[in-house]
């Protein structure tokens, strides 16, 4: 079966450690069938703790790919950065 409903998450690190501290959130996740689609801005533990939290719960979690320079999106401005910040996440 499909979860069509996906919520978008930004928050830094701290913060949605916070918010998955509740585990009403992930309930209502599941209740709802919805998925999280999560901004990488970091690749810090408490990110990957929440992306561990969410998998166990069998809740879909997508990543989508994030510098921290001169916003967030990708292009030919910034491919070195961009490829600098995939070999870290490779690591």
């Amino acid at each position: 079966m499909s979860r069509p409903l996906k919520f978008a998450c930004e928050l830094d690190a701290a913060k949605l450690a916070a918010m998955f501290s509740d585990s009403s959130v992930i309930s209502d996740l599941s209740d709802l069938r919805a998925g999280v689609s999560l901004a990488v801005l970091d690749l810090t533990p408490p990110r990957a703790s929440v992306v561990h939290l969410l998998n166990q719960a069998h809740t879909p979690v997508t990543g989508g790919y994030c510098l921290k320079i001169k916003g967030i999106f990708l292009n030919t401005n910034n491919a070195g950065a961009a490829e600098a910040r995939f070999c870290a996440f490779e690591a």
